[in-house]
């Protein structure tokens, strides 16, 4: 299998081979374990903090404020327990399943929209910064009825990027654009004095505009970026602000409560070093998704009834295809069998039969979502694979379509 033809990175990415080379002597002589108190601890202890002080800085936070564990997944299960706690919140039916099922779980409203537009009932706090987990596209947020109450529980939901921010200015207190466009009462930020939570698991070093200083708490994953598959971050902006909920209580002794277990000093020491490169490297990496992305769009135009699903502005690492007529897991598995790899939407329900939650909320049919594949690109694929792709799809929808 070539690693160019490898278009699915969106569900995961490969290790980079200058995060093998640090991660691997932690995985044979180098075993300490970071909460011991002797040399071998010390030494474990030191390249945890130095991973530790990496992820911060490519994140612009403190080193106290990134506390390390297993994942996206975990992280954004605690901050919708965190939130949560907090009152009402609501979630919108474009998140990723690992907040929008948690937060059905924790009393979370699962919030109507139209198009792209988030419709917010009175009373219920939400902030939209980001870019969709499934399509790239930007939502926009809309209030509905009364003003929302300040000091009503509230949260901040990111798709996959810190984009929104500066997309909606009503979302924002700083003096650019209209804080109330719709002049129906929407809250500014410093208004409604929103708590923010930004997945960055798709998003980090894939945008231009990340804009973590608005928010209060950001969940990364390293596999996403060349690091690790176990290995996340849950930052905390003000980590004494927030008390573990009871039914989140981890026994165990580690980092403060937030998560317990073992450091998995190599996986932590591998995350440090993939962040600080694909920060180094985030303006090229863009540029070249960007340019690959056109190239497919291109091409695709060519296939009979085939169109994209994006919205006007979005990331250019993620492309969304419908194709009616298709079945997008038997086209997934025809690509496959060409040497390409691509996805029908997330991989953690990728085995589903179901549509996604996602396209149709957008108001796609449910035949059309159950006909839509995902493209995701990175520094490793070329403009000559990505030309094979396209090739590879034109024909493949006219053998399927047979």
């Amino acid at each position: 299998m070539k690693r160019e033809n490898y278009f699915d990175h969106a569900a995961t990415s490969p290790l980079d081979p200058r995060v093998l080379e640090a991660m691997l002597p932690w995985l044979g002589e180098d075993f300490g374990n970071a909460s011991s108190l002797h040399p071998w601890g010390d030494k474990a202890r030191f390249v945890v903090e130095q991973a530790r002080e990496r992820v911060a800085m490519a994140c612009g936070v403190a080193p106290e404020q990134v506390f390390f564990c297993s994942g996206g997944t975990e992280a954004c299960n605690l901050a919708v327990r965190l939130l949560a706690s907090r009152g009402s919140f609501g979630v919108s039916p474009f998140e990723h399943s690992a907040v929008r099922e948690s937060a059905a779980r924790h009393g979370g409203m699962v919030l109507e929209n139209r198009g792209w537009d988030v419709l917010v009932p009175p009373g219920v706090g939400v902030a939209m910064m980001g870019v969709c987990n499934e399509t790239g596209g930007i939502p926009a947020l809309k209030t509905v009825g009364a003003p929302i109450p300040s000091g009503s529980g509230r949260m901040s939901l990111a798709l996959t990027s810190g984009e929104m921010a500066t997309l909606h200015p009503g979302l924002r207190n700083d003096g650019v654009g209209d804080p109330d466009p719709e002049g129906i009462g929407a809250p500014t930020a410093t208004e409604s004095q929103a708590l923010r939570f930004l997945d960055a698991t798709q998003s980090f070093a894939k945008t231009h505009d990340d804009d973590w200083e608005t928010a209060d708490l950001i969940a990364l994953s390293a596999h996403k970026f060349g690091g690790p598959q176990g290995v996340g971050a849950f930052i905390l902006r003000d980590p004494a602000q927030f008390k573990l909920p009871e039914d989140a209580a981890n026994d165990g002794g580690y980092q403060e409560t937030f998560f317990s277990g073992t450091t998995p000093v190599p996986l932590v020491v591998g995350m440090g070093i993939a962040a600080e490169i694909a920060r180094d490297e985030e303006d090229e990496n863009f540029a070249h998704a960007a340019e690959l992305r056109d190239v497919l769009l291109e091409a695709i135009s060519k296939i009979p009834d085939a169109r994209d699903n994006n919205a006007p502005e979005q990331s250019p690492f993620i492309l969304s295809i419908t194709i009616p007529g298709l079945v997008a897991h038997a086209l997934v598995i025809e690509l496959g069998t060409r040497g390409f790899g691509t996805s029908s939407g997330a991989a953690c329900s990728s085995r589903s039969t179901a549509p996604s939650p996602v396209l149709t909320a957008l108001g796609l049919s449910e035949a059309d979502a159950l006909a839509t594949i995902r493209v995701s690109f990175a520094s490793s694929n070329t403009k000559e694979s990505t030309l094979a792709l396209a090739n590879a799809l034109k024909e493949s929808a006219e053998r399927l379509r047979s």
